[in-house]
Formats: structure tokens, sequence, C-alpha cells
């Protein structure tokens, strides 16, 4: 049996043994996650430094970190329990620009990193803190635009599963909202291919090796509509 039936059948027994009482909340929010990508960043410093006779006023930088909004609902079953599910975006983007050499035409260069995690899981609640975990589905694209052109080609798109475990801080809240300072690091199952039309693309050499382990973590800030049983 491979680890997500076993974390559905988990979380199913957590959820059959509580009381059947729910409250459900809204959650919204924003998240700020340290993603060092090792290939794909040695992949922008190639072609930063390659004779490919291009002419850079702006040259590559490094893509560390990615960002974006969270949205969800939360369940909870008893002032201790409560399960969820989120849909978290997050991009960062990188632009190169200057001259391509040869007509000696404007080059501009966009890379982006997006990753959409889809997300189910528990939220153990001890007074105004919390410890958890998520399964995660996982979306992850390399995104290129040349010349601000409107469309933007998917230079790799894939899919893999991770698992999040979290820590959470709950500030003093009313009737009408809840606020949540969680930090959170988030695993995945394995590592991921991201092929070779990024290289291709930027006209630098391949690694041959593109296997990459998009490990990363951070903090989130969550908002929940209505009371909370802990205050």
């Amino acid at each position: 049996m491979n680890r997500l039936s076993l974390s559905l059948i988990f979380i199913f027994i957590v959820c059959s043994t509580t009381n059947v009482g729910a409250q459900i909340n809204i959650q919204t929010g924003y998240s700020f996650g340290y993603f060092p990508n090792k290939k794909i960043n040695s992949y922008l410093s190639h072609y930063n430094t390659a004779d490919n006779q291009h002419d850079l006023e702006q040259r590559f930088n490094k893509i560390k970190t990615l960002h974006g909004f969270v949205v969800g609902a939360d369940m909870r079953f008893s002032e201790i329990l409560a399960v969820f599910a989120q849909w978290t975006q997050k991009t960062k983007s990188s632009e190169a620009y200057g001259y391509d050499g040869v007509g000696e035409a404007n080059l501009e260069i966009d890379i982006t990193n997006r990753i959409d995690v889809f997300s189910l899981g528990f939220d153990n609640h001890f007074q105004n803190y919390s410890i958890g975990a998520t399964i995660d589905f996982n979306n992850f694209r390399v995104i290129e635009r040349i010349n601000n052109a409107r469309d933007r080609m998917n230079l790799s798109q894939k899919y893999f599963w991770s698992s999040t475990l979290f820590f959470s801080v709950s500030l003093p809240s009313n009737d009408a909202l809840s606020f949540q300072i969680r930090p959170y690091v988030q695993i995945p199952w394995g590592n991921v291919d991201l092929g070779t039309a990024l290289p291709s693309s930027l006209d630098v050499p391949d690694l041959s090796d593109n296997n990459t382990y998009p490990l990363n973590f951070g903090i989130s800030l969550i908002f929940n509509n209505g009371p909370q049983y802990y205050y």
C-alpha cells in the first residue's frame, strides 16, 4: 500500500472518531517559501555567462523563493481537531533583457517558476497553538515568455506528491475573523525530472541529469472567518 493510501486512511480514522457537530470556516491567506532549485538556477547562470551573441543589459537573477495566495475551507470537529482542504498558488520570475547580437533587436526573456498545490490535511489544536500535516498534489511548471508575448510556453510541467508539516500560532480573534501564523516545510515524495526544454530554449549545455528535489519551506499567513473554539 502506498503512502497516499495510508495517509488517507489515517485522516479518515481520525475524523470518524470525533464528534460530528462541525464548524466550517473559509480560509484565505498568503504564503512565502524558500525554493532553492539549483538545476534551474544553474541554467540561468549559464545563460548569463555564455558567449551566445547576446548583449545583456539585465542578467537573470537566481530564483530562490516562491510566494502567492492560499484559499481553502476548514472544518472543525471539536476543540482540538480540524480537517481542511486548500489550494495554494506560488510563483516567482526572473528576467533577462538586452539585444540579440544579430540584428540588434530587443530581446527580453522571462522565466517563471509556478507551483499549484492542492492539499488535504488536519490541524490539531492546543489552546492557541496547533500542529498538523497535509498530503499535497502538486502541479509544477517552468514557464517562458519572450519579448512580452501574449502566449507563454511551458518548458516543463511536472506533477508530484508531497507531504507538508506545519506549526501554527493563532492570534486572539473575534466573532468575525481569526488569524494564524503557520511555518511549514513541504517534503516531496521523490525527485522530479525537469526535462531538457529549458536548456534547449536558452541554448546552453544540458546538465544531463535534470532530476531535482523540490523541497521548500517558509511561512503562511492564514485568515479564518468566524469564531474559533479555542478562545
